[in-house]
């Protein structure tokens, strides 16, 4: 799951309007931002065996630092601390803090569904978890696609610039689509950097989904 990955950040854009889309979009991606970086530095691994699934020929060798359920928990603590320290003292800082991290564990809960059991629960050998929806590839796709327009429809609720929230959504839609029929790039190095290249790109759009006009 790529695109499907941001309908949490909008939806919890209703529950913590402070919080500027932007943070929002790039704590739902942050594993998947560590990912990339931890791919091309070496520190994790990636490789692309055609078949593995209906949906992409991702083979997520190697992800226990970025991916695993005792990294999700660190992550998510640490985004959230991160977020209450930077809104010391004011209203309803405690508040943000925990959708801030709520945000970054969500990743973990929806690649849990759509992964083969690849998602480990610490370092080293041990049991991996996942459902692998990615093994029905239009079942995967309706459900992203679907994930995306609901928490899009409920998280439009008090935003002001809704034709620019309507056309993010469609960027996303869009992407969410295509990431299960266009070809993915042939090198673990290519994805990692189209991933970052990506994420930085849907950031920027939430961040000019807020801008005044």
């Amino acid at each position: 799951m790529f695109a499907g990955h941001y309908a949490p950040a909008l939806a919890l854009r209703r529950l913590g309007p402070a919080i500027p889309l932007w943070i929002l979009f790039i704590a739902v991606e942050f594993v998947d931002i560590l990912f990339s970086l931890f791919v091309l530095l070496g520190i994790e691994e990636l490789a692309i065996v055609p078949g593995i699934t209906a949906s992409n020929p991702l083979d997520l060798v190697y992800l226990p630092y970025s991916h695993s359920v005792v990294a999700t928990v660190f992550w998510s603590t640490l985004a959230g601390a991160a977020w209450y320290r930077h809104r010391a003292g004011a209203a309803g800082g405690a508040r943000e803090a925990g959708l801030v991290a709520l945000a970054v564990a969500s990743h973990f809960l929806l690649d849990l569904i759509v992964h083969i059991p690849d998602l480990p629960i610490a370092a080293g050998d041990g049991a991996k978890l996942g459902l692998g929806l990615w093994n029905h590839r239009w079942p995967a796709m309706a459900l992203e696609v679907g994930l995306l327009l609901a928490a899009a429809l409920w998280g439009a609720a008090g935003v002001e610039r809704r034709r620019r929230w309507h056309i993010a959504t469609g960027v996303l839609v869009v992407v969410g689509v295509l990431g299960y029929l266009a070809p993915a790039p042939n090198s673990p190095d290519g994805i990692a950097i189209l991933g970052l290249a990506g994420y930085l790109g849907f950031a920027r759009l939430a961040w000019w989904v807020e801008q005044p006009t």
